[in-house]
This record gives structure tokens, sequence and C-alpha cells, in this order.
């Protein structure tokens, strides 16, 4: 006697095999029968004709739940007979029982969830959810986070990294409610179809793809002409060396991807190279988001560079210039913007100036303590 769970195989099922028969004798082969109550009437299995069989229930006949009798028939044909020729002989096996039962199902409420955002340094996430139900349990169920994402049972609190358990009683898991969110300290990206797995002992797996990104705040538009070739020819920055001497074509570049990670308290040289565009002085100013709110308007956000008079590829008369990395700057992806004009400093959120503008992501760390 064996249980098996629907859509699963069972165990093979086998018995006693030919011997060794005598001149004219000769073992010709099997067929397995079933029946649906013990002794009562039976049926072939199609292609059954093995010395084992092993039964499958995810097709039929085993497909549906219920109690089944299989059975093996062995024939023995003869040639000894004077009549009937060939002599064919039939033995049934005694019955195996086969109990198909339903298997232990979960269900969840939604295959996905999408539009989990937040600005950069600004999460977690607002929480979304989805409901978890279990069936003819015979083990508890997880309910595993994917790597950027966390979990909780509690709506707005209790969030977590780490798997829940949903501890089955009588086989079952009642509704319980899953709050998720995207983690807090990210960087700017998108986090898209990562899996939160719900599973039990024999019970199909449930996934819910998770989506989201998180995103650098949107800075005010700032940019110069084309009518000069007044431009920024070097940005050096930490790990940052930035050349464009080319033809200038725009008065604006997002280097937002060219990017250098800096530690809280620490200092670094900020170097700045830049073409005139012709007869004249240029000025050049710097500024740093250090608290992550998309602008650049805060105390200590801006820091002047200096000038150069007459230059093709020069450096300005500050450069290189110590930035001083400010103990309260918020930890994690931030911008930094320069930007070169003609005649005076350049003025925040301004267009059309004779002059250029570059954008770059900063990523500011902890100090690692010792």
């Amino acid at each position: 006697t064996q249980s098996v769970y629907q859509g699963q195989t069972g165990a093979a099922i086998g018995g006693d095999v030919f011997g060794t028969f005598p001149t004219g004798i000769t073992g010709t082969g099997y067929q397995w029968y079933y029946s649906t109550t013990p002794g009562g009437t039976r049926t072939a299995i199609s292609g059954a004709t093995g010395a084992t069989y092993s039964p499958n229930t995810s097709v039929a006949p085993f497909n549906v739940e219920g109690t089944y009798y299989i059975y093996r028939n062995a024939s023995i044909t003869s040639t000894n007979n004077y009549n009937p020729v060939s002599y064919v002989a039939t033995l049934e096996s005694n019955a195996a029982t086969l109990q198909v039962v339903t298997p232990p199902t979960i269900t969840a409420s939604t295959t996905s969830l999408t539009g989990f955002t937040y600005l950069v340094n600004n999460g977690p996430s607002a929480q979304q959810s989805f409901s978890v139900v279990g069936t003819n349990l015979v083990s508890n169920v997880t309910v595993t986070p994917p790597v950027n994402y966390e979990i909780s049972t509690t709506s707005g609190s209790g969030f977590q990294s780490t798997p829940i358990i949903l501890t089955q009683s009588g086989g079952s898991v009642a509704s319980t409610t899953i709050y998720v969110r995207l983690k807090a300290g990210l960087n700017s990206g998108t986090y898209n179809a990562e899996n939160i797995q719900i599973s039990a002992d024999f019970a199909t797996t449930r996934t819910v793809a998770c989506s989201g990104s998180v995103t650098l705040p949107t800075y005010c538009t700032m940019s110069g002409n084309t009518t000069y070739q007044t431009k920024v020819t070097y940005v050096g920055f930490n790990s940052i060396s930035q050349i464009s001497t080319g033809t200038k074509t725009v008065g604006y570049t997002n280097y937002s991807n060219v990017s250098t990670s800096v530690v809280m308290g620490l200092s670094y040289g900020l170097s700045a190279r830049i073409n005139t565009g012709g007869d004249g002085t240029c000025w050049v100013r710097v500024w740093f988001d250090w608290n992550a709110d998309g602008d650049f308007n805060d105390s200590g956000e801006a820091y002047d560079m200096g000038s150069a008079t007459t230059v093709t590829d020069a450096a300005v008369s500050q450069s290189p210039k110590v930035i001083l990395i400010p103990s309260d700057a918020l930890i994690g992806q931030t911008r930094m913007r320069i930007a070169v004009n003609f005649y005076s400093y350049p003025t925040l959120c301004t267009t059309n100036f004779d002059g250029e503008v570059e954008d770059y992501t900063i990523n500011v760390v902890a100090p690692v303590l010792k």
C-alpha cells in the first residue's frame, strides 16, 4: 500500500519474475490492471506491460483522488499442447493498494507587485501587500524575501530580511497578509523581478515577483549655450578623472553614470580645467548636494574654484581645491555639479549663458571604525 499526492509518481510495484521453464514453455509478458473496488472490474492500464509499474498520478486513470487496486497479469505460452496450440495461461497477482490524495496547496493572492520606489537616501518604499492561504498541509509555510526587499506580517512595522514562518494548524494556514517594501539604503537603479518564495513540504512553491526602483532627485535645469567654446575640459575628484577636450556641442552633460565614493570626515582634492572659448576670463563654481534633497541651496554646498584667462585647457586658480566631506552628509548617492561661466561665477538654475554645466554622482560612505 502506498499513498501518493496528485501530480506525483509513486514507488515502483513489482512481483515474482519468470523462472526456468521446460522446453516449449515461455513467459510471454505482463499486463497491469486496476479496479476501483476490492475485487472489482479490472481495466487494463495502457502501456503498462513491464515487470514493474510506477503509478503516475498526474495522468489518467490515477489523476483523481481515491483508492485504487492494482494487479499484474503474467502470461505463459506453451507449444507442447495437442489442442489448442499454442496454449496461453494467465496468472493474476494479488492487489497492490494505491491511495491518491490531494496534495498540500499554497495559494498567493497575486503573482506580482510593482511600483515600489523612493528617492535615493529616502527609503524604504511604501509598503504593498498580498495574502497567503495553505490547505492540506503537512508542514509550516515559509515565506522568503528576495535580497533587496523585506517583509512583515504587521502593517508599518516588523519588517525583516529573513524568512517568515506561518504555522499550520490542522493542516491549514488561514489567510495571512504579508506586507512588502523595497529596502532602505539601496543605490539608484532598478530592482525588478525579485521573487518572494512561498513554500511548504510537498506543495508547489509559489512566487510573488517584486519590481521597483530607487531614483536620484530631479535637479533644476542648468545649461550654457553653444555659441562659444567656453567649457570644462577636465574634472578630477578622487577616482573621477573626466577629460572633455573635444569640440563643445552641448551646454550640459549628464555624467551621473560617472561616480566616486568618499568618506565622511575626510578631505579630497577637486581639480578643474577649462577652455575660455577665446580671450577673456571665465569662472568655475562647484556644488555638492550633501543632504541629498534635490537642490544645491543649503549652506556649505557651493564651492568657488576661481578663474582662468584666455586658455584652451588650463587649471583654474584654486585647482586643486580641498573638499572636506561634512560629518553630517547623508550617506549614499548624491549629485555634484560643476559649471563654468564667462565674466563671472555661474548662477544656479540658469540657462543659455556663455559656459557649460556637468553633473556627476558622489557616493558618501561612513568611516570605518577601528
